[in-house]
């Protein structure tokens, strides 16, 4: 399914899906109601939406499909590189970040929905804020994915840094948006397999 108010971007994404293999372009939606009358009404894997749909967002759309309990996979199209909405999008259960200027023909579009499908993730380079891009991580940062590693919750965490709880959290959110991950879990995960990025 696409989702967009503009006309010149919507039939644009539906003619490079036209005839790609593996994908079934079910709807062209022009507002979040069609596209959630859509959702209500037929199988939607995946959700290639406008970061703007006239004067709603795609985010909306993305928050009240899960509220519904969709499970449709949603890639933001954005024209930004914007951590807000990708931190906000992730919180959405948005699954890709798509800037315009990567799509620069159909097999980029059909890739994205594939692999959206298929339940990974994407984002694009110019998609990704420059928060996301910088991997490193500020001496602070360092010992919070330390703590988390040895297993700390939030209030030991707090008090071994003497810092304040929700400091701790913002800290961990940080993160999670540097490295492009969510949760304490995966924050862990990915210093595992990246150790480099903790070292002193």
């Amino acid at each position: 399914m696409v989702v967009s108010a503009s006309w010149h971007w919507r039939s644009a994404i539906t003619h490079e899906l036209a005839g790609k293999r593996g994908v079934n372009l079910v709807a062209a939606c022009t507002d979040v109601a069609q596209a959630l009358h859509v959702l209500g009404e037929c199988r939607v894997d995946v959700a290639l939406v406008d970061e703007a749909v006239g004067d709603q967002s795609g985010l909306q759309l993305a928050r009240v499909a899960s509220a519904r309990g969709c499970t449709v996979a949603t890639a933001l199209i954005v024209a930004s590189r914007s951590a807000w909405t990708v931190e906000q999008g992730r919180a959405a259960g948005v699954r890709g970040f798509v800037h315009r200027d990567d799509l620069t023909d159909g097999q980029d579009v059909a890739d994205v929905v594939l692999t959206l499908a298929a339940g990974g993730r994407v984002v694009t380079p110019h998609a990704e804020p420059d928060t996301c891009r910088s991997r490193g991580l500020t001496s602070s940062e360092r010992e919070i994915v330390r703590c988390l590693e040895e297993g700390m919750g939030t209030d030991d965490i707090a008090t071994h840094m003497s810092l304040g709880r929700q400091t701790v959290r913002n800290y961990i959110r940080r993160i999670g948006m540097k490295w492009g991950v969510s949760g304490r879990v995966e924050i862990v995960a990915y210093a595992s397999r990246s150790p480099e990025l903790v070292a002193a």
